[in-house]
């Protein structure tokens, strides 16, 4: 069982702001980059936060940024290259499935009994959906966005 996906620490809503700032960048298809207070405004995120999720975006070279006074992101890869499963993966992302499960755990037998047991679920859950992600690229959701 592989549990690496699951040993980050950041919320899950960072994915939502992640793939909504990538939205938003693709839709922009400016060479340029844009600040990131431009991008949380248009997302309705704190640009504190999103810049924590852009910097992780950005050690995964998904986003590119560029610092200084015309500073800001850009993609640093077309749309059809970034998949959403790298996107997950570069956030680092700890669910509430894994972090329920091991709340609800005493240290009495029973709970130390199902310690393995809760593991292996959250690994498994994870592996499918990374593999359902791996599917998905940034282009296939800015195509199902313009759909609507």
């Amino acid at each position: 069982m592989n549990m690496n996906h699951t040993m980050g620490n950041n919320p899950p809503k960072w994915f939502g702001y992640a793939v909504q700032s990538l939205v938003y960048l693709a839709k922009l298809e400016a060479k340029c980059a844009c600040p990131s207070g431009n991008i949380a405004e248009n997302i309705d995120s704190q640009a504190t936060l999103l810049r924590r999720v852009l910097a992780a975006l950005a050690r995964a070279n998904i986003v590119h940024a560029q610092e200084g006074r015309v500073g800001g992101y850009r993609l640093a890869k077309p749309m059809s290259e970034i998949l959403l499963s790298d996107v997950y993966l570069a956030l680092q992302i700890r669910g509430p499935l894994f972090t329920g499960l091991a709340d609800t755990l005493s240290d009495d037998k029973c709970g130390q009994a199902l310690q393995e047991p809760f593991a292996q679920i959250v690994g498994d859950a994870d592996e499918l959906l990374l593999r359902y992600l791996s599917t998905i690229t940034l282009e296939d959701v800015v195509n199902r966005a313009i759909k609507k």
